[in-house]
């Protein structure tokens, strides 16, 4: 039985421009974004050739007003451009929990009490800002501040994205209302559907579920940008297989058994540099695309790459182009040499295999340096010295 090693490179993530918590303002349809209090509104009436800035107030409704002095329809025109930014507010009307298509119908009949105009149009001129709570299996869960135009993936993505066993495809999404529905955002990344990457204006709450049963699948897979993995320190799991910080690393439901071929494409495909000849099951070993794999396996797939990566205990664990002929202390000193608690003898790993003295370094090759366990006195004795210096230095510095 195989077992897999995942050696996480010290890597540290960095976001785009997004903040942690600040949704885009993105592009919206009239017909799928609903209005509420804090939307700020232009209100164009076209046949008059004049509009004004409305905001939905804290009661849901926006001000209805037309041009001052004359609300006829035969003056109105013709004292409009003398009397520009004067106007009179005619009603409220509630506009929250409308749409942006059904306000501007909704204008017309409004409108009609006071003349006779057809031609009317709405634009959002700047959305409102509320949070949203995210619970689960989510990195960093808690209260989220967005913008009602942002979309669920917008949402995820600034929040720092959901954890590698994220069950994506059963998302559970609150409502203003107290409607709750599921959300397969699987299905929106795969089929393209936005009804199943919904706008937040009208959620409040959203729970991310963990897989229940499934293959972790680890290396050259798409993945999903909703997705991601802790990369930050180096973790020895368990067997031989390498993941980099180029990899993906997510879990795939499988509830009886399900053939590699549809797993990966469950996991969002293969990477264009994957090597589909050398996909390894931590239960099975070397597999092939038809092969069928239980619940509770970790399927790796390995990368094309021309790094060698060297990790654990040298002063700059990091990937490394390259070099023929190089061997493994050169590699060491491009990434600063050994730290003081460095094992003098590292290992190196090729594929599935753990080699203790290569006859030369690969492509893909891992340069792991181990940690010296040092004994309890060693510690302590390290950190009397250092105490020791410190006080020496103290006493140096009062006199």
């Amino acid at each position: 039985m195989f077992k897999i090693v995942l050696l996480f490179l010290l890597f540290q993530y960095e976001s785009g421009g997004i903040q942690i918590g600040e949704a885009p303002y993105t592009f919206i349809r009239e017909t799928e974004y609903t209005l509420g209090p804090g939307d700020s509104l232009e209100v164009l009436i076209k046949d008059l050739g004049t509009s004004y800035i409305a905001m939905v107030d804290l009661n849901g409704k926006i001000a209805l007003t037309l041009p001052l002095p004359d609300l006829t329809t035969t003056s109105l025109q013709s004292t409009q451009s003398s009397m520009l930014g004067v106007r009179s507010v005619l009603d409220f009307k509630k506009a929250a929990g409308l749409t942006i298509a059904q306000l501007k119908d909704s204008l017309q009949i409004w409108y009609s009490k006071y003349y006779k105009g057809k031609e009317f149009d709405v634009r959002l001129l700047k959305p409102r800002q509320f949070d949203i709570f995210l619970y689960g299996r989510i990195n960093n869960p808690g209260p989220v501040r967005s913008f009602s135009t942002a979309r669920l993936v917008d949402i995820l993505i600034s929040s720092g994205k959901c954890s590698y066993d994220a069950d994506i495809s059963r998302i559970k999404v609150f409502s203003v209302s107290g409607d709750v529905y599921n959300v397969n955002l699987r299905k929106f990344y795969m089929e393209g559907d936005y009804s199943q990457n919904p706008l937040v204006a009208t959620i409040r709450k959203i729970f991310i579920p963990p897989v229940q049963s499934g293959v972790v699948v680890v290396g050259a897979v798409k993945g999903y940008p909703v997705i991601s993995f802790a990369t930050r320190e180096v973790q020895a799991l368990s067997g031989n297989f390498i993941l980099t910080f180029e990899a993906n690393v997510l879990k795939i439901e499988v509830k009886d058994s399900l053939k590699v071929s549809e797993i990966i494409s469950q996991a969002g495909g293969l990477k264009s540099y994957s090597i589909i000849e050398d996909i390894y099951s931590a239960k099975k070993g070397k597999v092939t695309l038809d092969t069928y794999i239980m619940p509770d396996d970790t399927l790796y797939i390995p990368p094309f790459t021309d790094k060698v990566f060297v990790a654990g205990e040298v002063k700059n664990p990091q990937p490394v182009p390259y070099l023929p002929g190089a061997s493994i202390s050169t590699y060491i000193s491009y990434c600063g040499g050994y730290t003081d608690r460095a094992s003098r003898k590292p290992i190196v790993y090729r594929a599935n295999k753990k080699l203790k003295n290569p006859l030369e370094i690969k492509p893909g090759d891992i340069i792991y340096v181990e940690p010296v366990i040092l004994k309890w006195w060693q510690d302590y004795a390290q950190i009397l010295q250092i105490a020791t210096t410190l006080a020496v230095t103290w006493l140096t510095l009062t006199k």
